[in-house]
């Protein structure tokens, strides 16, 4: 990381990008914390989701 970043680093406080992405970070992070039950089971049905499509993962190998 050293040889791609050049000159005067600047604190996070005043990078812009870190600013908002902070700013968009701190509410959702609010939102999940007081939803624990709701952010659970969305987290779940993702894991879930994931389900089929990873029993098919390899299954074109054996249909040649």
């Amino acid at each position: 990381m050293g040889y791609f970043i050049r000159g005067r680093i600047r604190p996070e406080t005043e990078n812009p990008l870190n600013r908002w992405l902070l700013a968009g970070y701190k509410p959702l992070l609010l939102r999940a914390l007081n939803n624990r039950r709701n952010t659970f089971l969305l987290a779940l049905l993702c894991l879930l989701s994931l389900a089929w499509p990873l029993s098919r993962l390899g299954s074109d190998l054996c249909r040649r």
